[in-house]
């Protein structure tokens, strides 16, 4: 059966800018928190401003400031909202360009989601084990929900992540695109150094 897994990881394995054409007007964007944080698709999603329009994204923990959060540009095509902000998250709400929506860790992201239906769902994960799962390794506060709500999930692949178990996992014919990042851990230490 691993032959089948690697041949769908295969067929899926995309570029960045591919992985973000699956996105569409009025699309409603969750991401993995803290270092699920999927980096490459985040710091590209603003390639999306001005060709896709009414997209909403949720932040929570975002460790990175990207484009499409701090860049008043991008208002354009989209509405942030912010909980549990990090530096960037608070940046771009002093500017006027998020949104807070106050939460707590059990409920909050299902509060959210609640009046606003998310279909994608954008993370970094492990590496492809021979079962054909992933796993959502460095943070579990809203991953496991956001996935089982999107329609479409996309998965950004972290050679560098530990495999940690638990209820974390995701199965290769549930994401839709995958995406190779590289030292992904190593960056995210030099941006927090």
């Amino acid at each position: 059966m691993y032959e089948d897994y690697h041949a769908q990881y295969a067929a899926k394995l995309v570029s960045v800018d591919e992985a973000l054409s699956h996105i569409h007007d009025g699309d409603v964007i969750g991401s993995g928190a803290a270092a699920n944080e999927p980096a490459r698709l985040l710091g590209r999603l603003h390639s999306l401003n001005g060709r896709v329009h009414g997209l909403k994204f949720i932040s929570g923990l975002g460790m990175r400031d990207y484009p499409f959060l701090s860049d008043p540009v991008c208002r354009e095509s989209f509405t942030t909202d912010c909980i549990f902000m990090m530096a960037a998250g608070r940046a771009a709400h002093r500017k006027g360009l998020t949104n807070v929506f106050p939460a707590s860790l059990h409920n909050g992201i299902s509060r959210w989601m609640d009046h606003n239906p998310l279909n994608v769902f954008m993370v970094a994960v492990t590496p492809m084990d021979k079962h054909g799962y992933f796993r959502m390794s460095m943070c579990l506060i809203q991953e496991r929900e956001m996935l089982e709500k999107a329609d479409l999930v996309i998965v950004e692949v972290t050679p560098d992540m530990p495999v940690i178990y638990g209820d974390n996992e995701i199965h290769i014919s549930q994401a839709q695109v995958s995406r190779l990042e590289k030292n992904a851990l190593k960056n995210m230490r030099n941006y927090l150094s």
